[in-house]
Order: C-alpha cells, then structure tokens, then sequence
C-alpha cells in the first residue's frame, strides 16, 4: 500500500556557478567611461551602454561566462553547438524600485550575475499555466516543486545564473537601504545548425 513514488518530468534546466574574475570596481568603471545610467521600468536603472562585456577590461570575465555557458550546454543539455554572448548590461535596484516581470526574446539562454550579496531575490515563475489556475496558498501544508509556481535565487557577489529564454522572472520591490546590483546577458548560436534531410537546417546554400 506505501510502494507509491512522486517524480517530476520535463524538468527546467538552471545552471549556477561561482565566477573568479569578476570585479565590481570593473564594471562599475566602464559603465560610467561608456555613458552611465539611464532610468528603466519600476524605478531602476539600467547602463546606457548594452553591450558592457564588450569593453576590453572586461573580456576575462566574458571569457569565463561563455566558458561556463558552454560547458552547460555540452555536459548538462548535451548540445554540440556553441553559444556566445550578444547583449550584455547592468541594472541597479535602489530602495523602493523593482523590476517588472519579463523574459528576453532574441535569445536562446539568458544570464545574470550578481554584483553584490542582496536580501532581495530574482523571483522565477514556472511557465506551465496550470498552476494559475488555482491559489493553493490556504490550503498548502508547505511549498514544494509539485504545488509551487514561485522560485527565489538570492544574490550572491559572484555568482552566475543560466535559464531558458522563455523563463519568466522578476525583481521585486527593494526594501532595503543597500543597492541590488546585477549584470545580465543575452545568448545566441554560433554557426548553422538543424538537419537537411528534415528540412531544418539554417545553413544557407552558397
């Protein structure tokens, strides 16, 4: 009678990691050399330069990130393509701002890394609509992956988040006196790929 077992299937996949070569004076540096901020939705802001790991003193650290992008891709998701990074910038939460729900379109796996430790999580919600269709809150004994449609990563200085694209996910607002501070990035193919004989491939015939 007790032999029963519960799993999920289709599971999401999310990487994290510890960088190494990030500076935060680093970046802080090249935003303001490059055009400083620019005010974005819910009261943040957001560096006017987009394409901030661009900038030479920061190629070890987009190295680093594309090292772990692929390596993802290649042991977890067991892909044989390579992804680089196109759009790249950072956002600043001040006390009383947030940051509307969203997910980026134009790229394949998104990216945020944390400038500084914060209280403040980034809020994932899972895309699967069945979920909203009830509030389980009163009744739930306590949440898990099976009734919960809510996840929380907390920012850590350093620390590095990798997620599908279709991933929905937000900042709530900042109740704190300490500025949230992250860096995201954009991600797309390197290279053709699909299969001819299935009438997929992207290659263009020269």
């Amino acid at each position: 009678m007790d032999n029963g077992n519960a799993t999920g299937i289709f599971h999401i996949p999310i990487y994290t990691a510890k960088l190494e070569t990030i500076n935060y004076n680093d970046i802080m540096v090249s935003i303001e050399e490059s055009g400083g901020w620019g005010r974005n939705d819910g009261g943040n802001f957001i560096s006017v330069n987009k394409w901030i790991l661009d900038e030479g003193n920061l190629a070890p650290l987009r190295g680093e990130c594309e090292h772990h992008l692929n390596r993802f891709l290649t042991e977890v998701v067991k892909l044989k393509l390579k992804f680089s990074i196109t759009q790249s910038w950072v956002n600043r939460n001040p006390k009383g701002s947030s940051h509307v729900e969203h997910t980026h379109r134009n790229s394949i796996w998104n990216c945020v890394m944390f400038l500084k430790d914060h209280p403040t999580p980034m809020i994932f919600r899972d895309p699967n609509p069945w979920k909203d269709f009830w509030d389980w809150d009163n009744e739930t004994i306590e949440p898990n992956w099976a009734n919960s449609n809510i996840v929380n990563i907390y920012p850590e200085f350093g620390k590095i988040v990798f997620f599908p694209h279709y991933l929905h996910h937000r900042v709530d607002t900042n109740m704190y006196d300490v500025e949230r501070v992250s860096l995201a990035f954009n991600t797309w193919f390197d290279g053709d790929f699909g299969g001819e004989s299935k009438l997929t491939s992207t290659k263009k015939r020269l």
